[in-house]
């Protein structure tokens, strides 16, 4: 009973921050001082008759308002609206990218959360050895620099070395779409990598100092048993937390990955959209990004509340 509460809470809070958001993208699209009907139109066909049909197709003849709940209430019936570039269903648009974008962040997760956990637990097991050190700053140097700057860089380095490896290509079969895939990935997942790295290194040097765990090593029990019974148990909340966040990060740090390995991704097609004024994907990919951004924080709290029966009593 408590769990279904907590869900319920943490369900409504999450549509009011979807509601929130989606209000806030569809008032500064609409701040960029770009006249939609040009857009809409192009140069030379902007005859009285044309912009006024227009205006009234497209709600431009309603108050900012209005236009809002005629944009959200599609929304919710699955319509978002016609490319003004395309002259396609935006819909259409964002399924034709997606699965490239849903590609590199799957094979980023692949990479993020194994190696960044692993190598946190590591570095916090041999706390101020050489290896500690190593991965400390190896760490460092990945969080410092950008992904689209690692992106640049992989792509000048593999080219020079060895330049045999191609990429640009196309998505013909799971082989061809991984190797298109690999290095994207891997450039995404640097940064995200430090950062979860970080925190799980800090908490589980936390847990492995405690008492319980000096109590557990003098009961006589194993050090895999401390090590994954207890220490990590307990640290997995905010390490949970982190990935999440990450995850949302992954999503518009695919903007700039996509751009930089001319990947046909919805990252692409969020910044050709922003070039062509084109308000419907712009608005559309926006709360897609939002979307997902929410679910995940959504389940991670769900997840808080599966892992410690605490949270969802105090919280629900």
């Amino acid at each position: 009973m408590a769990l279904r509460k907590f869900f319920i809470k943490r369900l409504f809070q999450s549509i009011i921050v979807f509601l929130a958001c989606s209000a806030i993208i569809f008032t500064l699209v609409r701040l960029s001082g770009v006249n939609p009907i040009t857009s809409i139109l192009g140069g030379g066909k902007e005859t009285p008759e044309a912009i006024a049909a227009v205006r009234i197709k497209y709600h431009f003849d309603q108050p900012l308002l209005v236009q809002y709940f005629f944009w959200i209430g599609n929304i919710f019936k699955g319509n978002f609206g016609e490319s003004y570039k395309f002259l396609q269903p935006v819909t259409t648009l964002i399924m034709e990218r997606l699965k490239v974008t849903t590609g590199l962040i799957l094979i980023s997760l692949m990479i993020t959360p194994l190696t960044a956990i692993a190598g946190g637990m590591l570095s916090a097991v041999k706390k101020n050895t050489w290896l500690d050190r190593f991965i400390s700053i190896s760490s460092l140097v990945m969080l410092s620099i950008p992904s689209f700057l690692t992106g640049i860089l992989m792509i000048f380095i593999i080219s020079t070395f060895t330049p045999g490896i191609s990429f640009v290509g196309s998505f013909q079969n799971l082989g061809e779409f991984f190797l298109r895939l690999i290095f994207p990935a891997i450039a995404l997942s640097l940064s995200n990598i430090a950062i979860v790295l970080r925190i799980t290194r800090n908490k589980m040097i936390e847990q492995l100092n405690s008492n319980y765990v000096l109590n557990a090593t003098a009961k006589g029990l194993s050090f895999r048993r401390i090590i994954f019974g207890h220490a990590f148990k307990n640290a997995l909340s905010p390490i949970l937390t982190i990935v999440g966040i990450q995850i949302g990060a992954m999503l518009s740090g695919t903007v700039l990955v996509e751009n930089v390995f001319a990947l046909p991704g919805v990252g692409s097609l969020l910044v050709d959209s922003i070039k062509a004024s084109d308000y419907p994907v712009v608005q559309g990919l926006a709360l897609l990004f939002i979307f997902v951004f929410v679910s995940i924080n959504l389940i991670i709290d769900i997840s808080y509340g599966i892992i410690d029966p605490r949270i969802r009593v105090n919280k629900s």
